[in-house]
């Protein structure tokens, strides 16, 4: 095991009606006006919205609202939200919805109290010394946005999706109440599975073994995924198995199970980044294309890690199966990308490369990857 440091500085308040506390939450921290940051209908044909608005009028806070976040959230309109946190003056940010919305809201927070161009922290990794305080009720779990200080976003005039992290994007709080991710689509249900997974499987697989206490986490963690979402799907009702999920999504990507596990990086991630940002692709179904191609590309690399994940968990062939079960693609073409486009995305994927300190892929593996996932 390899020395570390943990600390995370998001509290969670988990299980059924807790965001009713939101207000309190809120108020206790001393702020008086906030904005709030929704995606589509969702929140508002459920309900949500409007109750939560409710409960800031009663508690004397004011609001301002900012809609519209999309699935792979876009720079302009982070940039209109910026503008609004900071023609009302807000003090902090409340997000209501998954990972894009989340996200959104890291980029409004951070980009409120600093005059530099948002996008230029993602380009130039600008070191992130303050942003507003942020609020989460999460409806989707997946990302592991709700306790994580990891934010991406797309910039819908270059083509080009990346990311920024740091302690101070954290959420202050972050409330997950199962009971509000019943109506995901059975769809983002099979994204998220995938999606949460490929967060363990990367560092999983890309660190040097042996690391028996890691790897033994993540395995209980990403067989927890499996039989949940196959729950889920199979009775929507069932309360049990969505708080299994979400907590498990939270569990994969709030440093907890890298702790001590020395380097490793997220190819599919640099992948798929690519994948969004020239064809809109829900990133979930673009991670179950890419990561049984790159395991089948990466195996012999580190062929330990894989014997062990085949032993307690599932080969490179039994997960693409597992994907294609539970509804998610597993191929380019089933995204509608030919092959003949190839060229196109390594040329975006290597633009961004060097962000992701993933030296080993050059032209020739990223195409061989893709040609594995044709």
């Amino acid at each position: 095991m390899h020395d570390f440091t943990f600390f995370n500085p998001t509290r969670i308040l988990f299980g059924e009606g807790r965001e009713q506390e939101i207000a309190k939450e809120i108020g206790i921290l001393g702020h008086q006006k906030v904005l709030v940051v929704v995606g589509g209908a969702s929140a508002k044909k459920s309900g949500l919205l409007d109750s939560t608005l409710r409960r800031l009028d009663e508690a004397n806070l004011l609001w301002v609202l900012h809609e519209g976040v999309v699935s792979n959230p876009e720079l302009g309109h982070v940039e209109a939200g910026i503008a609004k946190a900071k023609e009302h003056r807000v003090s902090a940010i409340l997000a209501i919805g998954g990972g894009s919305v989340i996200d959104e809201a890291k980029a409004i927070a951070l980009g409120a109290c600093n005059e530099e161009e948002i996008w230029s922290y993602f380009l130039e990794r600008r070191p992130i010394e303050r942003a507003l305080d942020l609020f989460v009720i999460l409806t989707l779990a997946a990302t592991g946005s709700e306790m994580n200080g990891n934010s991406v976003i797309t910039n819908e005039r270059t083509r080009h999706k990346l990311s920024i992290a740091s302690p101070r994007l954290n959420p202050k709080l972050s409330i997950l109440n199962p009971r509000l991710m019943m109506s995901v689509p059975d769809a983002y249900i099979a994204y998220s599975a995938v999606d949460a997974l490929a967060h363990i499987l990367e560092s999983y697989l890309t660190s040097q073994k042996p690391l028996p206490l890691q790897d033994s986490l993540c395995e209980a963690v990403m067989k927890n995924i499996v039989s949940s979402a196959e729950a889920i799907l199979a009775d929507r009702s069932a309360y049990e198995p969505m708080a299994r999920f979400a907590w498990s999504a939270t569990l994969a990507l709030n440093g907890l199970l890298t702790t001590g596990i020395g380097g490793y990086s997220f190819p599919n991630h640099m992948i798929e980044h690519s994948l969004s940002a020239l064809y809109k692709v829900a990133h979930g179904a673009g991670l179950a294309v890419i990561v049984p191609a790159w395991m089948s590309w990466y195996e012999s690399k580190n062929p330990e890690a894989f014997k062990r994940l085949e032993r307690e968990f599932m080969s490179a062939k039994e997960l693409k199966a597992w994907f294609k079960k539970i509804g998610a693609p597993v191929s380019l073409g089933e995204l509608g990308i030919k092959e003949e486009e190839i060229p196109k995305i390594v040329h975006n994927i290597l633009e961004t490369a060097s962000r992701w300190d993933s030296r080993e892929y050059d032209s020739s593996s990223l195409e061989v990857i893709l040609q594995k996932a044709l």
